[in-house]
């Protein structure tokens, strides 16, 4: 995905966001708004096969790998309504995924166009056309197991992202303490690697945070081929990991101008206002302009200022 956005700056995909904006220049702004586009490089190349092989299928039954069938008819509904793309209003972006997460391990053999290492970054690629019945079509079979993973974990085709992909902190526990989570459910927009997004963000079933001993809450089980869907009903993707920080940078004629963010935030106490206060910014596409000058400094209406001088006669 990242090297579709370079090679086509001027290319929205299936977003609403040109890369590199009319010029196919990035400025930093742009660079910043690539990152939340939210794009999935298997989404932009395989979901106009898998619609054609809904209208296919209709309600024909789909075979499933435990022997039994069933309709796809309306997580294909979900997928036509799909915008393309993992942002918090998405509706039926969590078909594509379990679609994907079942048919990944086909992919390589069911791909008309074999891997050239002359271009590396695009094959293979371009499903064949669908063959005989659609009931033992690989792609709606994946579809089909995607779906009952779903159901199982009690996620609605057709519901937004938002509603089903989230991020809650945990309190700082203590090692060998219980934890507790700390502040309501954000929803968080992204991709996973399953499918081949750029902003990427994960679940993690660790019992502490990671690289430390400190616990937080996590999901107890996780449903497989699934981007870690979690198995206890309604509960979701609980984000945990990914993207933490997002950094625009360009050099321009008036001096740098950058936008960042620390999506996770930066204190560790849930009293603090600093807890949850990116976070809720990157919910919501709301990166920092970072200020350079000193007179940008000096405008900040957040900003404080500490004089410290030394005690008289101390030398020092």
């Amino acid at each position: 995905m990242s090297l579709r956005l370079l090679d086509n700056p001027k290319d929205a995909g299936l977003s609403n966001v040109q890369p590199g904006g009319e010029d196919g220049k990035f400025t930093a702004r742009e660079i910043i708004d690539t990152l939340y586009s939210n794009r999935a490089y298997y989404a932009e190349t395989l979901l106009p096969a898998l619609l054609d092989r809904c209208n296919a299928a209709g309600d024909t039954n789909i075979n499933t790998s435990d022997d039994d069938s069933r309709s796809v008819a309306e997580g294909c509904a979900a997928l036509a309504d799909w915008n393309g793309v993992f942002d918090n209003d998405s509706t039926g972006a969590q078909v594509f995924r379990v679609f994907i997460a079942e048919f990944t391990p086909d992919l390589n053999r069911e791909l008309s166009v074999a891997f050239n290492p002359e271009a590396p970054a695009t094959t293979p690629n371009t499903p064949a056309p669908l063959a005989g019945n659609a009931a033992s079509d690989t792609m709606l079979g994946a579809l089909a197991r995607g779906l009952n993973t779903l159901d199982r974990a009690g996620i609605a085709y057709d519901a937004p992202l938002a509603s089903v992909q989230y991020q809650r902190q945990s309190a700082s526990g203590r090692p060998g303490g219980t934890a507790q989570f700390a502040g309501p459910r954000i929803p968080w927009p992204g991709t996973q690697n399953v499918e081949g997004g750029f902003n990427i963000v994960e679940p993690d079933t660790s019992p502490v945070e990671e690289g430390t001993r400190y616990v937080r809450v996590a999901p107890t089980a996780t449903l497989p081929r699934s981007g870690q869907l979690s198995a206890t009903d309604g509960e979701g993707w609980s984000i945990a990991r990914g993207t933490g920080w997002h950094f625009g940078l360009a050099f321009t004629d008036q001096g740098p101008e950058a936008y960042g963010l620390v999506s996770y935030s930066q204190s560790d106490d849930a009293d603090s206002p600093y807890f949850s206060d990116q976070d809720l910014r990157y919910s919501n596409k709301n990166a920092r302009r970072l200020r350079y000058s000193e007179t940008a400094i000096a405008d900040d209406d957040n900003l404080s200022t500490e004089t410290i001088t030394s005690a008289a006669g101390s030398g020092a």
